[in-house]
């Protein structure tokens, strides 16, 4: 992350900011969304908020993230291309 920083590819650490993953699910953890689930009536099996998840966090913790605009022109892909190919080496 830092020398893709450094060659000014934006990146972001996935695994403090992923929303897809249960970490971030605290809606889910405490069933506070906005409609009713069938956990609403019947309850979870397992209780979210303790379970760990130590395989899938390990794999998790290991991503990183990085936009791509659909806006790039070729001559800016070439770019961020050419500067991820040259960090592939190191």
């Amino acid at each position: 992350m830092k020398l893709l920083g450094e060659a000014g590819i934006g990146v972001g650490y996935w695994y403090d900011n992923m929303f897809h993953y249960i970490k971030q699910w605290d809606h889910v953890k405490n069933l506070s969304m906005p409609y009713k689930l069938v956990a609403h009536e019947l309850g979870l099996p397992q209780d979210l908020k303790t379970m760990k998840f130590p395989k899938s966090d390990a794999i998790m913790s290991r991503l990183i993230g990085f936009n791509i605009r659909v806006t790039w022109t070729e001559a800016e892909l070439d770019s961020m291309l050419t500067k991820m190919e040259g960090l592939c080496g190191r």
